[in-house]
Parts: structure tokens; C-alpha cells; sequence
């Protein structure tokens, strides 16, 4: 989950071919294409596209077409493609709805405009309460990521961006450990402050401490 303050978002014209439709949609930050997500971040944003454009097929009154959208994630490069590192350009197609006018295009590309800001958004207000909550307890700050990060972890008034910006950050703890001759208190502290400049500092310079004891021997 890739933590950025802002990213500039794309969704191309339709691309028209015998009865499909294509659409492409990209996120990008810094010039470069937006990635880090794994599938499960993605499945409430691709079921809301599904729905989206489903939506439009009973917004023209179209019951016969078949209704089958289909959404890929493309490296922009020659990369080996990773289901814990997908990119953020994605290709949706889906057959060509009948009477599909300009007004219900561009009504559908803001739609998909806005499932893919709501994907990127995060509730920075939301995500350091959430820390105060879980993280005063007698474990350590990791032990309480790790427990947040744990599937069967199951808190309905967490939102799901906060749980995924805190799944994020337990995995960087996790390669910080699984790679600690190459990581200092110092360092740990900086990328930490760096990706997550949003979060209560006090919160990440816990979290390095801890890094710390738990590497000093």
C-alpha cells in the first residue's frame, strides 16, 4: 500500500472495438506509476467498478448485453509482474452496453475517476486514533501491528484504508528486520518519517526504538 500524499490521476476516452469497450485508468506520483497494492487491497475497488459499470447497462435500460467486465493491472515495464506489487494501471473491458450515449460516458469516467481517488484516500485523523487506541496496551507497537495485520484481525469501526496503511507499515517493520545489517536505529527512523510524514511522529519513533532493542544484540 503505497502512501502518498497526493497522485495524479488518469482515466483515458473509450477505446471502441467491435461490441467491447476499453478503458484505461492510471495512478501516478513523482512521474512514476503508482504500485505496492497486493489483490486483496484492490477486491472492494474492482467490486465497485463491476458495480459501477453495471450500473450504467440498467441506467439505459440495456438487460440483454453481457454484463462481464473484465480488469487487468500492466507493469509499464518489463518487470515480472508480483500480486504484492501491483501497479495502479489498470485496463477494464466490458461489452459495449446498447445505446451508450457521450453524456453516459462521461458520467461512467467520473465514476470511475472517483472509486480510484476513494482507493488512494486516506483518513490520516482516522488512521493516528486508531494507534492511540490499539497501541497503548502492555505488548510492544509490533506485536500490536502484527496482530492488526493478522487476517482473522476483525474490527468493524477500523476503516479499511487505516487497516491497509497499518498492514503497510508492519511490512516495512518486517523488512527492516528481515534486513537489519543494513538498517540502523537512524535509518529506520528516516524512511519511516519519510513515507509516513502524516502519522504522529511520536508513534514512529516508538516503533524505531523498538527496532532498536530488539537489534542491539
Amino acid at each position: 500500500m503505497p502512501v502518498y500524499k497526493n497522485c495524479d490521476i488518469c482515466v483515458s476516452d473509450f477505446i471502441e472495438a467491435p461490441s467491447l469497450f476499453q478503458i484505461h485508468c492510471t495512478a501516478i506520483y513523482d512521474g512514476q506509476i503508482v504500485r505496492g497494492f497486493c489483490s486483496k487491497d484492490l477486491f472492494q475497488f474492482e467490486e465497485k467498478v463491476r458495480a459501477e459499470i453495471r450500473n450504467v447497462f440498467d441506467r439505459l435500460g440495456d438487460h440483454q448485453t453481457d454484463r462481464t467486465v473484465k480488469i487487468w493491472y500492466q507493469n509499464p515495464d518489463d518487470r515480472k509482474f508480483d500480486t504484492n506489487d501491483i501497479p495502479l494501471k489498470i485496463i477494464i473491458t466490458f461489452y459495449q452496453p446498447l445505446n451508450m450515449d457521450q453524456a453516459t460516458q462521461a458520467f461512467l469516467k467520473e465514476q470511475l475517476y472517483t472509486a480510484l481517488k476513494e482507493l488512494l484516500y486516506i483518513d490520516w485523523e482516522e488512521v493516528n486514533d486508531s494507534l492511540k487506541t490499539y497501541c497503548t496496551s502492555a505488548h510492544s507497537f509490533v506485536n500490536t501491528l502484527n496482530k492488526i495485520s493478522n487476517p482473522d484481525f476483525n474490527e468493524t469501526e477500523m476503516l479499511a484504508s487505516t487497516k491497509k496503511v497499518l498492514k503497510c507499515l508492519n511490512r516495512d517493520m518486517i523488512f527492516f528486520y528481515e534486513n537489519q545489517s543494513f538498517f540502523k536505529y537512524s535509518s529506520v527512523l528516516a524512511n519511516l518519517e519519510t513515507k509516513y510524514d502524516k502519522l504522529d511522529h511520536s508513534y514512529l519513533t516508538e516503533l524505531a526504538n523498538e527496532y532498536a532493542r530488539d537489534t542491539l544484540f
